[in-house]
């Protein structure tokens, strides 16, 4: 048995070690893909993660993929105290670079950029620049910035895509402002939610409405599409499946 758990324990290690490989890469490398990636001449598929609301913060997630491997993730992040816009490319399956804007709420100097390249295991360096208005950012020299890469949650991003872990979906009720129909849905544990527009009926939907308290906190996966209503951009509801 001892035997057994020794070449268990062995196998696990270099899968491990496999697994946090970094990449043989330089900054002037990755700044030569990331120009490259950016490039009009780039071609994707696009995945847009629902908005998800929590009393005043919201998270949103933009997925860039070629050949069914993720290339970009943007993220977009705000609350009460500060906006982010993030950017994460992606190399090999590893991150490689982040850039964020960053605008604060009454701060000195509140507006903030960063890049920081990686290996996609750990930091190389970083850098950022501050500017008290935010069309003065690209005129200012980048300095030195200690960053930690422990602030960074690489699996997020990809939860919010595929409504799992904090991201999950619950049915919670419906909402009717006459003519309007929101499909209300949220997670228990995190306390995120979503807003779904329903314009025309659905087989799920009919489900729900016949018997809303049996199907109360059953876990469903959604697809949507942000669509320009009378000036204001709400989440359509496109289609769903109960798990």
């Amino acid at each position: 048995m001892m035997k057994y758990l020794i070449i268990l324990l062995s196998v696990l290690t270099l899968v491990a070690c496999k697994n946090e490989k970094a990449l043989e890469i330089t900054p002037e490398q990755i700044d030569n893909y990331v120009n490259e990636k950016s490039s009009e001449t780039q071609e994707y598929d696009v995945s847009q993660s629902l908005r998800f609301s929590r009393e005043q913060d919201t998270y949103e997630v933009v997925e860039f993929l070629q050949n069914d491997s993720v290339i970009l993730n943007q993220e977009i992040i705000q609350n009460e105290l500060e906006h982010v816009t993030r950017q994460v490319f992606y190399k090999s399956g590893l991150p490689v670079f982040i850039n964020e804007v960053i605008a604060r709420n009454s701060v000195t100097n509140p507006f903030e950029e960063r890049k920081i390249y990686l290996d996609g295991v750990s930091i190389i360096e970083a850098h950022h620049r501050t500017a008290e208005y935010e069309q003065d950012l690209p005129y200012i020299d980048y300095q030195a910035w200690e960053a930690n890469i422990e602030n960074y949650d690489f699996q997020r991003p990809k939860d919010a895509i595929l409504q799992k872990g904090e991201f999950s979906m619950s049915f919670s009720e419906f909402i009717e402002m006459d003519p309007q129909k929101y499909l209300i849905l949220e997670n228990e544990k995190s306390k995120y939610d979503v807003a779904l527009f329903v314009a025309e009926n659905h087989e799920l939907i009919q489900k729900l409405e016949l018997s809303p308290e049996d199907f109360k906190g059953q876990k469903i996966f959604v697809t949507h599409q942000f669509v320009l209503m009378n000036n204001i951009e709400r989440m359509l509801f496109v289609d769903g499946e109960l798990k």
